[in-house]
């Protein structure tokens, strides 16, 4: 009878990382066209459209790629930690409309995309949790004008399991045991839906639970990869193919016109010679806006969600209308304790030479804040950075 020892298995002994000796800050570098990684970021675009067709209007201006060693760490421990638990660890692309502020480009290259920067969401609280969007076409609701160059960002992410659930969910809390929200599937055919309607079902709400239950200022699976200049147009080989409905372009170049200029004051600071504009040709100035408008209060995003006919202007069937139409009509068919029952809503916009404006009105979408001015009767006035439209 032979007796065999057994041989104590040793222990694999992890590395263990100092993670003050990674560097916290970002590095953005600008790359050529032409290079290997101009086109890597290129193909991930051009994977990243809802439609093949939408690629006859893309043109990739500009790429710069984010590299962040210590956001990859966490994004790495993130996937690890994902294939432990039994969660599918499958790497995705998703996208941001990112302002022209290079102040927000590197605010999120350096500490990641954090809780709370969403003004709405269909999926979950903006609260708890960041919102992104499955194809770069559809990061937004509004309009894409001809030639007009819009800034996207690029993150690597990681779903882990999905919690498939209907839109409206605005208050939702972050599920257990998942590491997502996305939309439930309907029975609208593609081409029955609008733009605003595709553009709330490709949104992704991403959340993080810490050890201790509660919800990470940063999720760790959400990693900023790239930031893209993409303009929509078209060219002598392009001009034969039809434009989808659901893209939302317009064949024309955004044109303001001009329906009021005076003074403006917000607060403390006044403005001369402000200019109020539409993009729609047949509408007048408000009424009551004669000599000059004064905005005397701010308020964070949560309390102007109060004002009468906010909820209904970004409920699900009128968010994003206001960019498109020159009136928007919301009703109150639900709040009985509110005596009022329509609402008309029209989208103007404020420009002025003044560098001041535009510190100003920068510092009211990063502090989440808008402006409030009685200007006639029931006539209000919110000056809100553009996070309704």
């Amino acid at each position: 009878m032979n007796f065999v020892i057994p041989k104590k298995k040793r222990a694999v002994e992890k590395a263990v990382i100092d993670l003050s000796t990674i560097e916290p800050k970002a590095t953005v570098e600008e790359v050529p066209k032409g290079s290997e990684k101009f086109s890597t970021v290129k193909n991930v675009i051009l994977n990243g459209v809802s439609d093949r067709q939408v690629l006859h209007f893309f043109h990739i201006e500009k790429v710069q790629l984010i590299k962040n060693p210590f956001l990859e760490f966490k994004y790495d421990q993130f996937k690890i930690n994902l294939r432990g638990n039994g969660q599918s660890d499958a790497e995705s692309y998703e996208f941001l409309s990112l302002g022209f502020d290079g102040d927000d480009l590197t605010y999120i290259a350096d500490n990641g995309y954090a809780v709370g920067t969403s003004f709405y969401g269909d999926l979950g609280s903006p609260t708890r949790g960041i919102y992104l969007y499955r194809y770069v076409d559809l990061v937004t609701p509004s309009l894409l004008y001809k030639d007009e160059t819009m800034r996207v960002m690029v993150f690597r992410t990681l779903r882990g399991k999905s919690c498939a659930v209907g839109l409206g969910s605005t208050e939702l809390e972050p599920t257990l045991e998942c590491c997502s929200h996305v939309a439930a599937a309907d029975n609208t055919p593609l081409s029955r839906k609008s733009r605003q309607q595709l553009h709330r079902q490709a949104a992704v709400y991403h959340y993080e639970y810490n050890k201790d239950m509660s919800v990470a200022d940063v999720p760790s699976g959400v990693l900023p990869y790239a930031v893209v200049d993409l303009r929509f147009s078209l060219s002598e080989k392009n001009q034969f193919f039809n434009i989808l409905p659901s893209l939302g372009y317009v064949n024309e170049a955004l044109y303001f016109t001009p329906v009021y200029e005076g003074n403006l004051t917000i607060l403390s600071a006044s403005f001369q010679r402000a200019v109020l504009s539409t993009v729609f040709e047949d509408s007048n100035k408000p009424h009551g806006l004669d000599d000059s408008l004064i905005f005397t209060k701010l308020l964070q995003w949560t309390d102007a969600i109060d004002i009468r006919g906010i909820t209904q202007l970004i409920a699900h069937d009128s968010w994003g209308l206001i960019a498109k139409q020159r009136e928007v009509c919301v009703k109150n068919m639900t709040d009985r304790a509110e005596k009022w029952k329509v609402r008309y809503v029209s989208h103007f916009v404020w420009t002025c030479g003044d560098p001041r404006f535009a510190t100003l009105v920068n510092s009211m979408r990063i502090e989440q804040c808008v402006s409030v001015s009685d200007v006639y009767f029931d006539i209000l006035v919110l000056l809100s950075a553009a996070v309704m439209s």
